[in-house]
């Protein structure tokens, strides 16, 4: 979406979007995991995927076959590091921890307070709708569905 790069100041890079579609893969595991052996083989099956898209991009980024391999571990050891950081977080409602850790991998250049706190308040919200701040949702499908930011505002 537009608005995380146009009003919450994240960096329209490779990176920033690289940092947003993690914090959203992030997000749906942790609905998927908490869900049956079924809801936990579809998030097996997103995780692979998002990281042969990463191993695709490097490529066409024009890594060679040999460097691959070493980006995908480094880059899988931050997503764990970053998936570890945000999981806490929202398990036990720490906005300060979750807005250091964007503050120190996604607003590395530096941001205003607000859009910080923003992009906090969006992740709230969005762990909430998909059910993963309380008891799983009957309705599978809605439970996956990112709500728009404009919500929130």
């Amino acid at each position: 979406m537009p608005v995380f790069y146009t009003e919450l100041g994240v960096p329209d890079t490779r990176d920033g979007r690289l940092e947003i579609i993690q914090l959203h893969v992030i997000l749906l595991l942790r609905r998927l995991q908490r869900g049956d052996e079924a809801a936990k083989a579809v998030g097996q099956a997103l995780f692979d995927t998002f990281f042969e898209d990463v191993d695709g991009s490097l490529r066409e980024a024009g890594v060679g076959d040999l460097s691959v391999g070493k980006w995908i571990r480094k880059l899988g050891e931050q997503f764990y590091a970053r998936a570890t950081a945000v999981e806490v977080a929202l398990e036990i409602g720490d906005r300060d921890g979750l807005a250091a850790t964007l503050e120190s991998n996604l607003y590395a250049d530096g941001a205003a307070d607000g859009l910080v706190a923003e992009l906090v308040d969006y992740l709230f919200a969005t762990d909430a709708a998909m059910g993963c701040a309380g008891p799983t949702a009957d309705d599978r499908h809605a439970a996956l569905q990112f709500p728009p930011l404009e919500r929130i505002r």
